[in-house]
């Protein structure tokens, strides 16, 4: 129990900073506030991956903030736990930011971003599943979960049973380099397009994204407004590269692979539209980044991604060529829904904050240090 005299230690899982994909810009963007907006009686122990430095860290320096460097790798199960046991020993509270993990000895808060490949194993590879089960292991050790999205606490809710922690749902945010605003055309001269030629989607490369469905839908669309895709390789991609081989789109449908967070940002706010036609998510931060860029956006109806959108988009069953094909002509084609999309999308975006996610972890780090004393 915390003694009543002293500064509370919460140490932080902070292994994924560097990661790419969602769990990475969560990570990042949530430790900076909260080293920013710590309560003055919390101190923080970040710990972080033995690949870096703490001098890497993009956080203001502060007294009550100690960066040591894990011993643990990621994902070597029994290794892992021994050194995170021991590196969070002495703190009051722990929290797992990636959730793959629940300290034994000492209340735990995991974040639960996604749990895809359990509700849609036959879209997942099966090392995905395999991190999936750990992370619904942590889960059931936790003293809390932060939840990323209200589909996915139900999701837990559902298939974790009754007797599942208490989970409270915090948003992600888009990070402030993703803005409306005029974009710059040598980011978007590099990919030989200009502000509002093209249709973007951004997206990792697993089945459950829907590349190939896209691909498809364009082809049945018949508009020749190019589409750009990030984040797929071509010789990654077969099956994406095969149904643009088939639909005769080579040269209009383009690859283009993984691209910094300023050209990212740039394709953001020039695309003539933004399409997400996943068939499942745990957030779907990619959308919240283009609506915050001001980008019309397409999206699915499906799991956490109405949650974002709200109103602000055009949303699709994202299993059928038809409702996804018609939005694509529809919005392609009318500036005047494209400019409504964009204001609404700006206005929506504008209601997530990482200020926000960072206050409302730290009322669940007060309400479980309370607890703890409590106890």
């Amino acid at each position: 129990m915390a003694g009543a005299g002293r500064r509370r230690l919460v140490a932080i899982d902070a292994r994924g900073y560097f990661t790419g994909g969602g769990v990475g810009r969560y990570t990042r963007n949530l430790v900076r506030e909260l080293v920013s907006a710590a309560s003055r009686d919390v101190d923080l122990r970040l710990l972080i991956s033995n690949r870096h430095l703490p001098a890497d860290l993009d956080v203001p320096r502060s007294p009550g903030v100690e960066i040591i460097v894990s011993r643990a790798d990621w994902m070597d199960d029994a290794a892992e736990r021994r050194w995170l046991e021991r590196e969070v020993a002495d703190a009051d509270l722990v929290h797992s930011l990636a959730g793959h993990w629940a300290a034994e000895r000492v209340a735990t808060i995991v974040t639960l971003h996604d749990l895809t490949p359990i509700v849609r194993p036959r879209l997942m590879a099966p090392e995905l599943r395999q991190v999936a089960r750990r992370v619904a292991e942590a889960v059931m050790r936790a003293s809390h979960v932060i939840a990323v999205s209200r589909a996915t606490a139900d999701d837990a809710a559902r298939l974790l049973g009754p007797t599942m922690p208490p989970i409270t749902v915090v948003h992600h945010a888009a990070e402030s380099l993703f803005r409306a605003g005029v974009p710059c055309r040598a980011a978007l001269a590099c990919h030989g397009v200009t502000t509002g030629s093209f249709l973007l989607a951004v997206s990792a490369l697993t089945p459950h994204k829907n590349l190939a469905g896209l691909v498809v839908a364009y082809a049945v669309a018949g508009i020749a407004t190019p589409l750009l895709i990030v984040g797929a390789h071509r010789d990654a991609a077969p099956d994406v590269e095969e149904a643009i081989a088939r639909h005769g789109l080579t040269g209009q449908v383009q690859l283009l692979g993984r691209v910094s967070d300023d050209q990212l940002s740039a394709l953001y706010a020039g695309c003539r539209a933004f399409v997400y036609p996943s068939l499942y998510e745990g957030f779907g931060l990619p959308v919240l980044e283009a609506m915050a860029c001001g980008a019309p956006v397409i999206a699915s109806r499906s799991a956490s991604i109405p949650e974002v959108v709200g109103d602000a988009g055009v949303l699709v069953d994202p299993a059928s060529v038809r409702s996804l094909a018609a939005a694509l002509r529809r919005v392609n084609g009318s500036a005047v829904l494209r400019r409504d999309l964009r204001r609404r999308a700006l206005a929506r975006a504008a209601t997530f904050s990482w200020a926000g996610a960072a206050a409302s972890t730290l009322a669940i780090y007060e309400s479980a240090l309370q607890a703890r004393r409590a106890a």
